[in-house]
């Protein structure tokens, strides 16, 4: 379902991104563009930026494992001094157990293997938005026709998925620009530091960005904990968490909120359980799309009588009259 579900958001983001272009053109350059071609400039230049960086990534990754099949993934030996002071092992102890048990080269196997499933499901994501776009046409005209559904009921279904789409839609675009910044000054600072390769761990601040709390944390530590292996010493390593933390405080409390506001209306509990409970059946993956899928149920229970105190509960503060009418 994960495929699916990501296909819509694709979707989401690609329509609303469609018409803001189509709207803009027709306003300074074409007045009679169609829609097609606007949403189909959308989709390859999404398309070019997504292929550019898989293909990166995949590049930085066969480097990393000729790094490591070189031999230059190593304890330092004053290091070892210093872990054996704080894990109470001999250095001897300590080399063993780098030797045996810190298989880097297997972790970086399966972390290319796990890029290979991420190649798969693009490919289904792919599939399921082919069939989404075909479909989304004709959608409204099901809606319309359904027999068991009054006019004013299906205008109100229609305004529910307007609304659905022109919310996710928003929230896509805010939280991909922020990642997208918060990304780039973090690989600013991995240059800065020397650290190797800095566009990997880039991208996982850019992609763990979008987990609400708890995801800037984890991207930040994975390459600190790096650095304490490659660098020499361990204060570089320090300063590196510091400028990345320090980045992700001032995003994450000033920029984020006063750009985005409370758009998507969902109290810090709320937020919270969705990342638990879609986190619980998907990974990482239910993770990543917790918030837009919660707001997605949000906005449904608000416009039924019978499921609405349900989505003033979820709610930020309890306004949804507004969006419920």
């Amino acid at each position: 379902m994960i495929p699916f579900f990501l296909a819509v958001l694709i979707f989401l983001f690609l329509n609303k991104s469609s018409k803001v272009l189509v709207n803009f053109i027709k306003q300074h350059v074409w007045k009679n563009m169609p829609f097609w071609s606007g949403f189909l400039i959308v989709f390859l230049v999404m398309s070019a930026m997504a292929y550019l960086m898989i293909n990166t990534l995949i590049v930085n990754i066969q480097e990393i494992i000729t790094f490591v099949n070189e031999g230059n993934l190593t304890i330092p030996e004053e290091k070892l001094s210093f872990f054996n002071k704080i894990f109470d092992q001999t250095k001897s102890q300590l080399l063993q157990w780098q030797e045996k048990n810190l298989d880097i080269a297997g972790i970086i196997s399966k972390l290319f293997s796990g890029i290979m499933d991420i190649l798969n499901y693009i490919f289904m994501v792919l599939l399921y938005l082919i069939f989404i776009i075909l479909e989304a046409r004709i959608i409204p005209m099901k809606i319309k026709s359904l027999s068991r559904y009054s006019r004013q009921s299906s205008s109100k279904i229609l305004n529910l998925l307007e609304d659905v789409e022109d919310t996710v839609s928003t929230y896509l675009f805010q939280k991909t620009l922020i990642s997208v910044l918060t990304g780039f000054l973090s690989y600013i600072v991995f240059v800065l530091f020397g650290l190797p390769f800095a566009f990997i761990w880039a991208f996982l601040i850019f992609s763990f960005n979008f987990i609400p709390n708890i995801g800037s944390i984890i991207a930040s530590l994975l390459p600190f904990v790096f650095s304490l292996v490659i660098f020499d010493g361990f204060a570089a390593s320090f300063w590196m968490l510091a400028a990345v933390g320090a980045i992700q405080l001032i995003i994450g409390n000033f920029v984020e909120p006063y750009w985005m506001g409370n758009s998507m209306n969902l109290s810090p509990l709320t937020v919270l359980f969705a990342l638990a409970f879609w986190g619980s059946i998907w990974g990482i993956s239910g993770m990543l799309i917790c918030v837009p899928i919660t707001v997605i149920i949000l906005m449904i229970f608000a416009r039924f009588p019978s499921t609405r105190s349900i989505a003033i509960l979820m709610s930020n503060q309890g306004n949804i009259d507004e969006k419920s009418d």
